[in-house]
């Protein structure tokens, strides 16, 4: 099994249609873009389409969504135009990978959903301090002079966080 942590590879960031889930991803973010090229590395039938939230066609597409609660936690897009949040986002986004379905299906149970849902929130709180060890991809800029930081308290305020 491929390391998460190794230089992406795969399809190209915006894979041929038809994606049935757009995921938002922060290119500054070396946990963040580590994550998405493990998807794209593993998204043979171009399922996900994987979209740096940094980059302005996101805005275009989707100018609802705020960048600092993007940053907070995941966001992905489905087909239908639902925007699905934090641990959802990656079941959501793990669904339609190949040998990942019974793992999206088992972060769903809702013990399990209950439990995951607490560490990942943890995990995206977390997420500068994990940068350290994990950068991000050669050639990409890395979250210095807080690029990546969020706002929690503001976001837990609009009921983002």
């Amino acid at each position: 099994m491929d390391s998460p942590f190794t230089d992406p590879a795969g399809p190209p960031m915006a894979p041929q249609p038809p994606a049935t889930v757009v995921s938002l991803f922060d290119g500054q973010c070396g946990v963040c873009s580590r994550s998405a090229g493990w998807i794209g590395q593993r998204d043979v039938h171009g399922r996900i389409e994987r979209l740096d939230l940094r980059d302005p066609r996101a805005a275009d597409r989707f100018p609802a969504l705020s960048p600092d609660a993007c940053r907070a936690q995941m966001h992905a897009v489905d087909a239908d135009g639902n925007v699905i949040v934090g641990l959802d986002a990656v079941r959501a986004v793990l669904a339609p990978l190949p040998g990942w379905r019974l793992v999206a299906w088992g972060l769903g149970l809702p013990v399990v959903h209950r439990l995951a849902t607490w560490g990942y929130r943890w995990f995206a709180r977390n997420r500068l301090w994990f940068n350290r060890w994990i950068p991000a991809p050669a050639g990409a800029p890395a979250c210095t002079d807080d690029a990546c930081a969020v706002d929690w308290a503001a976001l837990e305020g609009r009921g983002e966080g």
